[in-house]
């Protein structure tokens, strides 16, 4: 079941990468690229673990995982410059000057660097959770393949994932106040929630949901801090864009 639960996921993130879409061409706005990117291979992640009970441990399903490590390494960050440009367009007063703009890219960019050594030193070993199989940093006793494999401990915490949420976090705070707009706050702080919650005992699955729970929260307050640009059909033919 939970298998089936991650391929739900899947299909969702779908959905959503495919709203992201329409906000980009609706707003034609770097920003609401920036905040699509991290969409990009979300939906990947989920479908790699939902599949992973029929393919087992083994060399495929090592190779199909790899991806969904690079893809949060290189790709997550990216909603730190979407936070910053957000907050600029729903003129939070502080983010206005363009050295401020330019640390939170700054920043994105560190946090990308930081993980570019995990490409050739990332160890992840199989872990069988219910009815999944996935390939994991860590290993839980109840997470074991078989009864002789080994439990692995994990690296520690993932920095840069930390700081993207706690970015959201701030940004969300700021537009409740500035606008009285809640839901990338409170989107933030459901992320956060559910990553801290341990993998060793509620399962991989709350940290996917968290995810879509966040990437709903950082769409809604894109439709809602850009506006909609008229389509190019529109100003040809509207004379007040002549």
């Amino acid at each position: 079941m939970l298998s089936l639960l991650f391929l739900i996921m899947a299909a969702l993130h779908v959905i959503i990468l495919i709203w992201a879409v329409y906000l980009c061409r609706q707003t034609r706005s770097p920003v609401a690229v920036m905040a699509m990117v991290p969409l990009l291979m979300l939906w990947y992640d989920c479908l790699i673990i939902g599949i992973g009970r029929w393919l087992g441990p083994g060399e495929l399903l090592y190779v199909l995982s790899m991806p969904r490590y690079w893809a949060h390494w290189v790709l997550t960050p990216m909603w730190i410059i979407a936070a910053g440009g957000l907050m600029r367009h729903a003129g939070v007063r502080w983010v206005q000057p363009r050295p401020v703009m330019a640390a939170f890219c700054v920043l994105a960019v560190a946090m990308v660097a930081l993980e570019v050594p995990l490409f050739w030193t990332l160890e992840v070993h199989p872990a069988c959770y219910l009815d999944t199989v996935r390939y994991a940093q860590s290993v839980a006793a109840n997470a074991v393949c078989s009864p002789d494999q080994s439990l692995v401990r994990g690296a520690g915490p993932p920095i840069p994932a930390i700081v993207t949420n706690l970015v959201l976090m701030i940004a969300g705070i700021a537009l409740w106040r500035t606008l009285g707009w809640p839901y990338l706050a409170l989107g933030a702080v459901g992320m956060f929630l559910a990553a801290a919650l341990p993998v060793s005992i509620v399962g991989p699955s709350v940290g996917n949901m968290g995810e879509i729970v966040l990437a709903i929260a950082v769409l809604l307050t894109v439709s809602r801090v850009l506006p909609a640009q008229p389509s190019r059909v529109t100003q040809r033919n509207d004379p007040r864009y002549a």
